[in-house]
C-alpha cells in the first residue's frame, strides 16, 4: 500500500530499491513501532529534503488508512464472532425446544396412543377432582357457631354510616 501510494505520487522505485527494502524489512525487529519505520525507509526511498517531507506525509496518510481499515476489520470480526455465538446458541435452543416433538414423532404409534390416553385420563381426573372438591365446599353444612353475624368488607362509600355487620342465615 505504501509503495503503491509512493509510486502514484510519481516516484519511481527500481528493482535495486525493492531489494534493499526487502533486505531491511527482514532485519527489522518485530517490536518496532510502525511510526518509527518511516525513519528507516525514508533514506532508501528519498533523494532530498522535499522528497523526504512528501514521503513522511504519504507514510502518515497510509498508516492512518491502514489503522482505520484494521480497526474496521476488527469490528467486523468481533461482530461476526458475536453473530456466530448467537446463531450457535439459537440453534441449541431450537434443538432443545424441538427435542420433545422429535421424541414424540419418533415414538412407536402404539406407544404414542398409550401416552396420549394417559395424559387425557390424567387431565380428566384432575378436572373431576377440582369439581368434586369445589362442590364439597358449597354443599358442606354450616356449623351453628358459624351462623350469625359476619363483618362486612370495608367499603369507603359506607364508611360514615353505621353498617358494620350483615346478618347471615343459612
Amino acid at each position: 500500500m505504501l509503495l503503491n501510494a509512493w509510486e502514484s505520487e510519481g516516484f519511481v522505485l527500481g528493482t535495486d530499491k525493492h531489494l534493499v527494502l526487502q533486505e531491511l524489512l527482514q532485519h527489522l525487529p518485530d517490536t518496532l513501532e510502525l511510526a518509527k519505520l518511516k525513519g528507516y525507509l525514508a533514506p532508501i526511498l528519498t533523494e532530498n529534503a522535499q522528497n523526504q517531507r512528501d514521503f513522511y506525509r504519504i507514510f502518515d496518510q497510509t498508516l492512518d488508512e491502514s489503522v482505520a481499515k484494521f480497526e474496521e476489520h476488527q469490528r467486523y470480526v468481533t461482530e461476526q464472532g458475536k453473530l456466530f455465538k448467537w446463531n450457535a446458541l439459537k440453534k441449541k435452543l431450537q434443538q432443545a425446544a424441538n427435542a420433545p416433538n422429535t421424541y414424540w414423532k419418533q415414538m412407536n404409534p402404539k406407544k404414542r396412543n398409550q401416552v396420549a390416553l394417559f395424559l387425557v385420563a390424567l387431565l380428566l381426573t384432575s378436572l373431576a377432582a377440582l369439581v368434586y372438591f369445589d362442590y364439597q365446599n358449597y354443599t358442606k353444612p354450616v356449623a351453628d357457631d358459624q351462623k350469625g353475624n359476619y363483618l362486612a368488607p370495608h367499603d369507603p362509600i359506607f364508611e360514615n354510616q353505621n353498617i358494620c355487620q350483615l346478618e347471615c342465615h343459612f
